[in-house]
């Protein structure tokens, strides 16, 4: 009954605790194609969007383990502990942000290691690049990530660079970098 009413299904300017809107919007999309259903039905669906965030976050921590330890038994060991975690396993049963920001925050983690580590440096330069946007439309506590992303860069760039032209193009991407961090923390008043 209450779905069927319209003014029950407007979405407010800022809602729940002022996140980004993209989240609830993404969530829309489960509630929508079941909208005709039960509202125990709609919320089913919505929470098996949840658990795919969860499975991908159980994912991506196995691929930066396995870069990590370079073992099979190691990374799946790793991999269940983080999956078994009390509070890993209680953010996830629920319908809440918590869950993208986990898997948006360990994909950070894992295609910053695949930047350091692998030779495809190109992919995991786009990969790094697509989850640091995807952070900042998922939450405003990943500000946190433009500074971790300078202290990447600059351990990336030790020893890489021996031409002048090369380290001055580097330095001067490490400085844009910085600025915008410093800038992007000044706005959100850190």
């Amino acid at each position: 009954m209450l779905a069927k009413n319209p003014d029950n299904r407007k979405m407010v300017k800022h809602e729940a605790s002022r996140y980004p809107e993209p989240y609830y919007r993404l969530l829309t999309l489960p509630y929508r194609l079941f909208y005709d259903q039960s509202l125990i039905t709609r919320i089913y669906a919505i929470r098996l969007t949840q658990i795919i965030f969860s499975v991908l976050t159980l994912f991506f921590t196995y691929l930066y383990m396995n870069y990590i330890f370079k073992s099979e038994f190691l990374s799946i060991s790793v991999t269940s502990l983080v999956a078994f975690h009390p509070m890993f396993s209680f953010v996830s049963s629920g319908i809440n942000s918590d869950n993208l920001g986990n898997f948006v925050f360990t994909a950070y983690l894992a295609s910053s290691l695949a930047l350091l580590t692998q030779k495809q440096k190109k992919f995991s330069f786009i990969l790094l690049i697509f989850f640091i946007i995807l952070a900042f439309f998922t939450k405003p506590q990943f500000q946190i990530i433009l500074p971790l992303t300078l202290i990447l860069f600059i351990i990336y760039g030790i020893g890489r660079f021996k031409n002048l032209k090369q380290i001055m193009i580097y330095g001067f991407t490490l400085i844009v970098i910085f600025i915008l961090t410093v800038v992007i923390l000044m706005k959100f008043e850190v």
